[in-house]
């Protein structure tokens, strides 16, 4: 081996490690949904460290020749297709932009540290909380609620944690990683970013000129279909096979800038999808509790689906795994089960708890529409009985 590669190696076992975690939801100002999604990530990042000590299987490895064997003194570094990047490990160390990556276990703080995602998370959080402070000075009768900031700022962290720390780093080399890090933007980010309305806050924010443009935008046909609760449905249910069970996330995995706007469109599908389920901001066409139940139902064998096909399959999926030559961890085979698994038991499982709180708003709101009810059916009883007695009476006789 090279010196250079000998370097490098001594680098890599010296780093430290560091481990992560996410920022607990236990806030008595957040209601029962914001505590759904946080408790979900949560699920998820225990996942994350679950499966990253799982053993491969022998079925497996006998049936995949690209496998490789360490022995002795012979530590092979091989190169690590798209994290070539400027991923910065432990303390930031460009040398590892020229080595294969470590095993996870040993390098849980690692951190995928890039220009332009940073600057949109950070970008969009700073307009955010400017857009509340101005409808706060505007309207200090009627101040931007605090739990739809801070449900917004949770999204922006989730998103940060998906990308930029140990998760994104391995996302172009675990498979189960990767599910992981979809999971926690189109399940975890994408209801948070819902629930902070964002769309409400721009409009309550702006004024003049600007405040005309965006209320024509959004009164126009292009943004009624875009906003539809159909529109949001299927780009979910179309979204999440392709992204999953085609050559396109082969090609995300060999292109940075398609793995990028990848992470996009998760948060982009994932806000259409889960707007009329929070049903926060103001919509043309809003959805019943008993409509959301069933949108959320009919959305649940999706990830099944995906979820079952990658758990039946007897062979990698995807050629760009098989030329990382990755020397630990799971075998290629098992690591597409794992991330079947996740999708599957994940997916369905956060999908039921988000039905939790869908299932408590229709109770309530049969409730008040019962004693709305008896209400109106007391008046009228009352109204009857008051002309009974009228007419009765020998006084009011003519």
């Amino acid at each position: 081996m090279p010196a250079s590669g000998d370097a490098a190696v001594g680098l890599l076992h010296s780093l430290p490690v560091g481990t992560q975690i996410l920022p607990a939801a236990s806030n008595a100002a957040v209601d029962a949904t914001h505590a759904v999604a946080f408790s979900a990530a949560t699920c998820i990042l225990v996942c994350l460290f679950a499966t990253q000590t799982l053993p491969p299987s022998p079925a497996d490895d006998a049936t995949e020749p690209n496998k490789l064997e360490l022995s002795g003194s012979q530590d092979a570094i091989h190169l690590a297709g798209r994290h070539e990047r400027d991923a910065v490990i432990g303390t930031s160390l460009s040398l590892l932009a020229d080595v294969a990556l470590p095993n996870i276990s040993s390098n849980l703080g690692a951190t995928a540290i890039a220009f332009t995602p940073s600057v949109l998370i950070g970008g969009a959080t700073t307009l955010y909380l400017w857009g509340a402070w101005r409808v706060g000075r505007a309207d200090p009768e009627s101040p931007w609620s605090v739990k739809r900031t801070i449900a917004f700022v949770g999204a922006m962290v989730l998103v940060f944690v998906a990308i930029e720390t140990v998760i994104g780093v391995y996302d172009d080399t675990l498979f189960y990683d990767h599910m992981i890090q979809h999971i926690l933007l189109i399940m975890g980010a994408a209801p948070l970013i819902a629930m902070g309305a964002p769309v409400e806050l721009l409009v309550r924010s702006t004024i003049g000129g600007t405040h005309r443009v965006v209320t024509r935008v959004l009164d126009s046909r292009v943004a009624e279909v875009v906003g539809h609760p159909i529109t949001g449905f299927v780009l979910y249910t179309v979204f999440i096979p392709v992204a999953h069970l085609t050559s396109l996330y082969n090609v995300m995995l060999t292109n940075d800038l398609a793995h990028d706007n990848e992470h996009l469109a998760f948060l982009v599908i994932g806000y259409l999808f889960w707007r009329p389920v929070v049903a926060i901001e103001p919509s043309r066409h809003p959805l019943s509790p008993g409509l959301r139940l069933i949108y959320l139902m009919l959305a649940v064998p999706v990830d099944t689906f995906c979820g079952l096909v990658l758990l039946s399959t007897n062979h990698e999926m995807f050629s760009a795994y098989t030329t990382m030559h990755r020397t630990w961890g799971p075998s290629l085979v098992g690591d597409l089960h794992t991330g079947g698994a996740i999708m599957w038991v994940f997916g369905d499982s956060l999908m039921a708890l988000a039905m939790i709180p869908v299932v408590i708003q229709w109770v309530r709101s049969e409730e008040v529409l019962t004693r709305e009810i008896d209400a109106e059916l007391d008046a009228q009883e009352a109204l009857r009985q008051e002309r009974d007695g009228q007419s009765t009476d020998p006084h009011l006789q003519p």
